[in-house]
């Protein structure tokens, strides 16, 4: 029925779905959702950020636009997989949800970000009349996520960025997302360089300059004339610079490393 947004949503959405709730040892399957109505049981839902809000009901399992939200609007949350449940990384219990430095409490909304205004929030009513209303404090410690609170829940839920930029796109009716932290910037450095290192793993020389290359090669040559052993590393450095750029494709069949016809060793 429903599209996909953007694979970083969805990529962040198994990733929550992988984690555990604080204090839970059990080995079954973990609860680690602050809101656990599926779509296919919502009834009605808002969305409010920067004081804008936007109700969406539901018509033969399809999300259409209400009192202030848009057709876009609509057609992001339809093409949304991760919307519901609202999925928590972490769940806190035994905590005092008024502390602070949460920032779910009127007090602490100086901590909140500019995106949320006064706050950021979402009722949802499932089909069966029941009510959740999530709201959304301050940036955890790490930046990796936020705080958030369902009414008559006692725990503390930490939520992705990606699900707070969902309420954010929603209730303004056009996409939105936070910029990458430091630590996921810090990840996908050491991605690329994991990778860089994985294709240079098998013949870290292929990486040389052709002419360094061949500089190289000369030297094995005379260090194996000297000893009497079999020339024919500079020949091969030679032919290989084919797979450079710019470089001359190998004429009939020839195939990098090999040595050129009537070039004896």
């Amino acid at each position: 029925m429903r599209g996909r947004l953007p694979g970083t949503l969805a990529g962040l959405a198994l990733l929550a779905g992988s984690l555990t709730a604080c204090g839970d040892d059990s080995t079954g399957a973990q609860d680690i959702a602050a809101i656990p109505v599926p779509a296919e049981r919502i009834a009605s839902v808002t969305y409010t950020a920067a004081g804008k809000s936007a109700t969406f009901t539901t018509r033969n399992g399809l999300f259409l636009p209400g009192d202030g939200a848009t057709a876009e609007s609509a057609t992001l949350l339809n093409a949304s997989t991760t919307a519901f449940p609202v999925n928590a990384y972490r769940i806190m219990t035994d905590v005092d949800a008024a502390t602070p430095d949460f920032g779910l409490v009127s007090t602490a909304a100086s901590r909140r970000v500019k995106e949320c205004g006064a706050g950021c929030a979402m009722t949802v009513t499932a089909t069966d009349g029941t009510t959740y209303t999530l709201s959304v404090g301050a940036r955890t410690f790490n930046s990796a996520g936020f705080y958030a609170a369902v009414e008559g829940d006692p725990r503390v839920f930490l939520l992705i960025n990606a699900t707070v930029a969902q309420i954010v796109s929603f209730a303004s009716g056009r996409p939105f997302s936070f910029p990458p932290t430091k630590q996921e910037l810090d990840l996908q450095a050491r991605q690329d360089r994991l990778a860089e290192e994985a294709q240079g793993r098998g013949d870290p020389a292929r990486n040389y300059d052709p002419f360094l290359r061949q500089v190289l090669a000369a030297e094995e040559d005379r260090k194996a004339a000297k000893e009497g052993k079999p020339t024919g590393a500079l020949v091969r450095a030679a032919t290989s610079t084919q797979d450079q750029p710019g470089g001359d494709k190998p004429q009939g069949g020839q195939t990098d490393g090999e040595q050129a016809e009537g070039t004896d060793e």
